[in-house]
């Protein structure tokens, strides 16, 4: 990691990769289409590529998957019953 001149910190894609747990050819295929995170380049030609902390932790907000409540019904779904529910309806 190295701070920018605002202070923020950047990661290298080494360093985001790690973070985010997933692969350097993940996050090339997700750069391509226009899915990853925003980047910050440094040097001649394109130079190096970083991404800032806070932008890291943004991204990872947004694609993050909350485990749905098992217990809870979802909007299409008819509620489940439990084994002690389903004896109680064939006694």
């Amino acid at each position: 990691m190295m701070p920018d001149e605002l202070g923020n910190a950047l990661l290298s894609i080494s360093e985001f990769c790690a973070l985010t747990r997933q692969s350097r050819p993940t996050y090339y295929n997700a750069r391509k289409r226009g899915l990853g995170p925003v980047e910050v380049r440094f040097g001649p030609r394109g130079g190096k590529v970083f991404v800032r902390r806070a932008d890291a932790e943004a991204w990872l907000l947004k694609h993050r998957q909350v485990p749905r409540d098992l217990d809870a019904p979802s909007e299409n779904s008819e509620p489940i019953a439990r084994p002690s529910e389903q004896a109680e309806q064939f006694a």
